[in-house]
């Protein structure tokens, strides 16, 4: 091993949280009129060669809280 070395790969850690449910009746707005039933917490782990933009791998991690 050397102290030398350089890394090629960006290892990036993507927080989704994923919400369903429904708009209330005559929505104006995403943000105001839609009640959320259910919510899901992810995170997606990808790593990406830096110099070709390749994903190398990737996992989808389920997180409960």
């Amino acid at each position: 091993m050397t102290s030398v070395s350089q890394t090629r790969v960006w290892n990036v850690v993507i927080d989704v949280v994923a919400q369903s449910g429904h708009y209330k009746p005559n929505a104006q707005s995403l943000q105001n009129d839609f009640i959320a039933e259910g919510e899901q917490h992810y995170w997606v782990h990808v790593a990406i060669d830096r110099f070709t933009g390749q994903v190398l791998d990737k996992q989808i991690e389920v997180v409960n809280e």
